[in-house]
């Protein structure tokens, strides 16, 4: 739903999914694996030695990216219900 602008129509459900968002951005912004710029390098030099490790690398990587996405979306959604 994050990636067609929209929160989960069951509140319980949005709220669990933000919660869970706001974890993975807080830690995703303290581990340099998250930011595209090192995550992508890092599993192009992996891919070759270690095999898996690129695979575990992106999708760390798009887990917070997609985290970063949930997060924008009920925020945004938060602000236009208190207008």
């Amino acid at each position: 739903m994050s990636k067609e602008g929209r929160v989960h129509p069951d509140p319980e459900v949005a709220e669990t999914a933000y919660r869970w968002a706001v974890i993975q951005v807080h830690v995703g912004e303290r581990n340099f694996l998250a930011k595209p710029s090192v995550a992508i390098p890092t599993a192009l030099i992996t891919l070759p030695l270690f095999g898996g490790t690129a695979g575990a690398t992106i999708q760390y990587w798009k887990r917070v990216r997609m985290a970063r996405r949930i997060v924008a979306v009920t925020e945004k959604s938060r602000k236009e219900a208190q207008r």
